[in-house]
């Protein structure tokens, strides 16, 4: 069960959130009373982590072979292209995924649409489909 590729797409990225959001939780500061939800927002910590695969995988795949041109190609692709959501998950963690106050101002509440759920799933969603198209093997 664990080397089927469904397997394989699913529980690591829901290990990385589990994994992300205990760290999240580890990391604040004693007496710290923001909500417990902005421990979820892990999708930035979701995608390193899948750009990690990718290059672990890039880098495994040449030097167990025979390296081909189109396998790197792909592979920088997708390095490319994590790269890109990774930028893009940072800045709409940093702008627009809090709840603002009467003033327009950020609170210390994160929007939980916006600001986990969406942000997660995509994260997931893009691990995912590494997992299921995107490997390097």
């Amino acid at each position: 069960m664990v080397q089927a590729s469904w397997f394989q797409a699913i529980a690591p990225p829901i290990a990385f959130v589990l994994i992300g959001m205990y760290a999240k939780r580890l990391g604040r500061r004693e007496g710290d009373d923001s909500p417990l939800r902005n421990d979820w927002a892990v999708s930035t910590t979701v995608l390193l982590m899948t750009f990690a695969k990718v290059i672990t995988d890039l880098l495994s795949y040449s030097t167990a072979s025979q390296v081909e041109g189109i396998v790197v190609l792909y592979g920088v692709a997708w390095i490319v292209g994590l790269f890109f959501a990774v930028v893009a998950s940072i800045n709409i963690d940093r702008f627009h995924s809090w709840v603002r106050d009467a003033n327009g101002r950020p609170t210390d509440e994160k929007r939980l649409i916006v600001g986990v759920i969406v942000p997660d799933f995509v994260s997931v969603i893009i691990f995912s489909a590494y997992q299921i198209i995107g490997d390097l093997r």
